[in-house]
């Protein structure tokens, strides 16, 4: 991995859409300051309302009144510009090393249902792993033993490049969000993994990770409860415990737990199996049953209850 110190400072982004109607949020979304993004297949409509992009975040805006941040960071696989990706290293970039499949139709969907606000990653973990902690980033050089062109010979410049345009805003944008609203009770990340990764993975829906705090390890059980009352196998792990793939969790929930540091809040880790995804339906269906769950455990009143 390569390293590099992490400057702190502030950035601003800009608005490329309108605000829906009913959404009610701060005038401090107002506020973003910088170049648009340019147009990208990685949303279809950048000029949705209720969407902000930028080339670090995608936001889709809600209530402030929402008890719910969702956040998800591995959501992309863009290469912004000035970046490239070389022709050997797209089978990569563009596949489940390169960003959670499938978790950003989830979590867009979670917003349009519920209007729990979002932040998403607009760019590839392997340009800069959006969860790197504060001491350090982290870029991969090679992913199952295969060399990153994007990521050879990486001068100290270049790497403050990716955390200045990339990473900072992208957290920026999480801030802003979550300052934003103004009871909230839980921070979730959401991702999804492959039933590849180890053995039982491919028997399991569903994976909720929670911190050290009781109420996080509370609140994941008793979602859990609920999904699995509708046929879905859910597993609960705890912060020391490795992801569904095998992989040391590492850094992966240091975008949430900074947020549940900071507002006093719960911080959760979904990761869905990402062959649940494959079609609307049975996306919809899923997506369905984790609000509900969700709604149920924080006190979502205004969520119906599945019939």
């Amino acid at each position: 991995f390569a390293r590099f110190g992490v400057l702190r400072s502030s950035f601003g982004f800009a608005v490329r859409s309108a605000h829906s109607p009913i959404v009610r949020v701060k005038p401090l979304f107002r506020s973003y300051v910088t170049s648009p993004s340019e147009s990208s297949n990685d949303f279809p409509n950048s000029d949705t309302p209720g969407v902000l992009l930028t080339d670090a975040a995608e936001v889709l805006v809600g209530s402030e009144d929402s008890p719910i941040l969702l956040i998800s960071e591995y959501a992309s696989s863009r290469v912004p510009h000035p970046w490239v990706c070389e022709q050997s290293d797209e089978g990569l970039v563009h596949g489940p090393h390169g960003s959670d499949i499938g978790a950003a139709e989830f979590t867009r969907l979670l917003n349009k249902n519920s209007l729990w606000p979002a932040v998403l990653a607009r760019f590839s973990r392997l340009l800069i792993d959006p969860c790197s902690p504060d001491n350090y980033v982290v870029i991969p050089t090679e992913v199952v033993g295969q060399k990153l062109l994007l990521n050879q010979s990486l001068t100290p410049e270049e790497i403050q490049s990716r955390l200045t345009l990339l990473q900072l805003p992208f957290l920026e944008a999480v801030n802003v969000v979550a300052s934003a609203l103004v009871t909230p009770k839980a921070v979730i990340s959401v991702g999804t993994f492959h039933s590849t990764g180890r053995p039982t993975s491919a028997h399991v829906d569903a994976v909720l990770h929670h911190t050290n705090s009781p109420h996080s390890a509370n609140a994941c059980h008793a979602i859990a409860s609920t999904m699995s009352e509708w046929g879905l196998v859910v597993e609960v792990l705890g912060p020391d415990e490795p992801l569904i793939d095998g992989s040391s969790k590492g850094h992966r929930m240091t975008v949430c737990e900074q947020v549940m540091r900071e507002r006093n809040i719960e911080a959760l880790l979904l990761e869905l199996r990402a062959e649940l995804l494959r079609d609307s339906a049975s996306t919809n269906s899923f997506e369905e049953i984790f609000r509900v769950a969700v709604g149920e455990v924080f006190g979502d009143v205004t969520l119906p209850s599945i019939q």
